[in-house]
C-alpha cells in the first residue's frame, strides 16, 4: 500500500517541470495579452517576410501588426531563410490569432523538456533520480529555454529541430530530416557542421554508413540553403569576428567601434567594410589591438553564456519582469558557467583520448556544447543563441555542485 502511495507521488512529481513551465508561460500570456510576438528581437524583419510572402492572403491582424511596427522592415538583399517566417509565423498572417501562435510556442516548449528529459534519463550518471529530477526542473525554468520558445523565436525552432535529431539519432529520417529542416532556419548551422566532423573524427559519431549519409545529405542542403539565403547577409566571417555591436557589450561596443575605425580608416558601416585576414594582422600590430580582440572575444563567452552587460537592466516590454535579469545572472552563475567549465574539463579529456566515458550520445553532448560555445564566440554571441545548448551545460552545473565529475560521468550507452 505504502509503496502504491509513493509510486503515485513520483509519478506526479515527475510532472512538476511541465507544470511549471506552463505556470510561467500562462502568466506570460496573462502579461501579454497573447501579444507574445513583441517579444521576439527582429521580429518586424521576419514578419515583413512572411506578410510580401502571403501577399492577399494577410489576415487583419497581420496588417494591423505591420502597421504598428510602421510597415515593411526592408534591409534589401538581406533576408531570412524562409522555414521560420512562412511557416512558423503564418498563426499570425493567415489566421489572424495571436492565441494559435501563443499555443504554437507553448508545444514546442513542452515538446523540448519532454525530449530533454528523455535524454538526461538515459544515461548512466551514478547519481540518484532526485539529480536528473532537480537537472530538469532546471532545464524547464532555464531563462534562455522560455525566452526561445514561449515567444517562439526562430533559435526556438532550430534549437527543438537539433534536439529531435540528437534524441532520434538511431532513425535515419528522422534525423536526417530534422537536421536538414535545422540547416534551413540558422546560417549558424554550419558551425555544428565543423563539429559534427570533429565528433566524426573522434569516433564520437560512428562511422556507420547511415551516419555518413547523412552528414553528406545535411552538408549539401546547408550548402544550397546558403547560397540560396545564407550568404545574403550583410559582411563576411571577419566582419563578424571583430564587430563589437549588438551583444549588449555597454562601453566596449563604443570603444570597440572607435578602435576599428580609427585603426582602420573605415569610411562606412563596419559589417559593410571589405575586411579581410590583412585587417586582423594591422589591428594584432600593435598591443591595443591584440587587449582588443581578447577582450572582446571573452566578453562575447560571458554574454552567450548570460551575463550581458546592457541585458542586466534593459526591458524588451514596459510589463517585463525584473525577476527574469535576476534568473539569468543566476543562472549564470552558479549553473551555467560551472558546466561550461566542466564541459571544458571533459572536452579537453576527449580531444586527448583521456576520457572514461563510454557514453558516446553524453561525449557528444558534452563536446558539441563546449566547441558551440568556443565557435559561435567568434561571432555574434547573445543569451539566446545558447539554445538548446544551455540544458547540457546546466547538467554539467549540476554534477559541479554535487559530485565528482569522474566518477559521475561514466558507464555505457549506443548512440
Amino acid at each position: 500500500m505504502y509503496e502504491n502511495i509513493k509510486n503515485i507521488m513520483n509519478k506526479r512529481y515527475s510532472q512538476l517541470p511541465f507544470y511549471l513551465y506552463t505556470l510561467i508561460t500562462f502568466f506570460i500570456w496573462y502579461k501579454t495579452k497573447f501579444n507574445v510576438f513583441e517579444l521576439i528581437p527582429d521580429f518586424n524583419f521576419y514578419f515583413s517576410y512572411a506578410y510580401n510572402f502571403w501577399g492577399d492572403l494577410n489576415s487583419d491582424l497581420a496588417k494591423n501588426i505591420l502597421e504598428a511596427y510602421g510597415g515593411i522592415d526592408y534591409r534589401g538583399d538581406w533576408q531570412p531563410s524562409p522555414l521560420y517566417p512562412i511557416l512558423i509565423l503564418s498563426p499570425l498572417n493567415i489566421f489572424g490569432s495571436k492565441i494559435l501562435f501563443a499555443l504554437e510556442g507553448y508545444l514546442v516548449g513542452i515538446g523540448f523538456i519532454y525530449l530533454i528529459k528523455k535524454i538526461i534519463y538515459q544515461f548512466d550518471l551514478n547519481l540518484d533520480e532526485r539529480f536528473k529530477f532537480f537537472s530538469l526542473i532546471a532545464c524547464a525554468l532555464s531563462p534562455v529555454m522560455l525566452t526561445n520558445t514561449i515567444a517562439l523565436t526562430n533559435i526556438g525552432v532550430w534549437g527543438f529541430l537539433l534536439i529531435i535529431g540528437i534524441y532520434y539519432s538511431n532513425n535515419f529520417i528522422i534525423r536526417t530530416l530534422s537536421l536538414i529542416f535545422a540547416a534551413l532556419v540558422r546560417p549558424n548551422f554550419g558551425i555544428l557542421l565543423a563539429i559534427f566532423l570533429i565528433n566524426y573524427y573522434k569516433g564520437i559519431i560512428p562511422k556507420k554508413n547511415g551516419i555518413k549519409i547523412t552528414l553528406l545529405i545535411v552538408s549539401l542542403s546547408y550548402i544550397i540553403f546558403y547560397l540560396i539565403y545564407h550568404n545574403k547577409y550583410p559582411g563576411n566571417f571577419i566582419n563578424y569576428f571583430l564587430f563589437p555591436g549588438g551583444q549588449g557589450l555597454s562601453t566596449f561596443e563604443t570603444y570597440g567601434r572607435e578602435f576599428l575605425y580609427r585603426t582602420l580608416n573605415l569610411k562606412e558601416k563596419l559589417l559593410n567594410a571589405d575586411l579581410n585576414l590583412f585587417s586582423i594582422t594591422k589591428i594584432m600590430s600593435s598591443l591595443e589591438g591584440i587587449n582588443y580582440i581578447f577582450q572582446l572575444y571573452f566578453a562575447r563567452i560571458n554574454s552567450l553564456l548570460g551575463y550581458n552587460f546592457e541585458g542586466l537592466y534593459q526591458l524588451r516590454l514596459n510589463n517585463a519582469q525584473w525577476i527574469s535579469k535576476i534568473l539569468r545572472t543566476s543562472y549564470y552563475f552558479f549553473l551555467i558557467m560551472p558546466g561550461f567549465l566542466v564541459s571544458m574539463k571533459l572536452t579537453l579529456e576527449t580531444i586527448f583520448n583521456k576520457s572514461r566515458s563510454n557514453q558516446k550520445k553524453l561525449r557528444f553532448l558534452i563536446l558539441t556544447s563546449f566547441l558551440y560555445v568556443v565557435f559561435s564566440s567568434m561571432l555574434i554571441a547573445v543569451p539566446r543563441y545558447l539554445f538548446p545548448f544551455d540544458s547540457v551545460l546546466i547538467c554539467l552545473g549540476m554534477v559541479f555542485w554535487i559530485s565528482n565529475t569522474n566518477n559521475t560521468i561514466k558507464g555505457e550507452s549506443s548512440f
